[in-house]
């Protein structure tokens, strides 16, 4: 019998914080994602078109993970609040490309994710 071949799960990963030449990558994440039956890879921060669509070429599955940088308001028409953090342009930008290449945006879902994100933000909320 052939062993079961673990799905491969692209982890966005998070930039270097307070000078550090290091991305930061929770290992929980990676954690959660083996003890899930997936096999995680970190996708360093190339913000290129080119890139995201080779990887996606080797992946099964996308997860964006958090990071200790906000979001850029502007990319949804707002403007920075007094409590958030500085945002990492590379990170937004990385996000975005994978998330065109993860969900068409031709499909429905995609028009409700985008929908639901601007809606629903809030300030403040944990």
């Amino acid at each position: 019998m052939a062993a079961h071949a673990r799905p491969v799960i692209g982890i966005a990963i998070s930039p270097p914080e307070d000078g550090s030449p290091y991305y930061n990558l929770n290992p929980e994440y990676s954690d959660a994602i083996w003890r899930a039956g997936g096999s995680p890879i970190a996708f360093p921060l190339i913000a290129d078109k080119e890139y995201v669509q080779q990887v996606f070429t080797q992946v099964h599955g996308l997860l964006l993970t958090g990071s200790n940088y906000d979001l850029d308001p502007a990319s949804y028409g707002q403007v920075s609040h007094d409590r958030s953090s500085a945002p990492n342009r590379d990170r937004d930008n990385l996000d975005h490309l994978l998330l065109q290449r993860a969900v068409s945006p031709a499909c429905r879902c995609w028009a409700s994710v985008t929908a639901a994100r601007q809606s629903m933000w809030h300030w403040g909320v944990p």
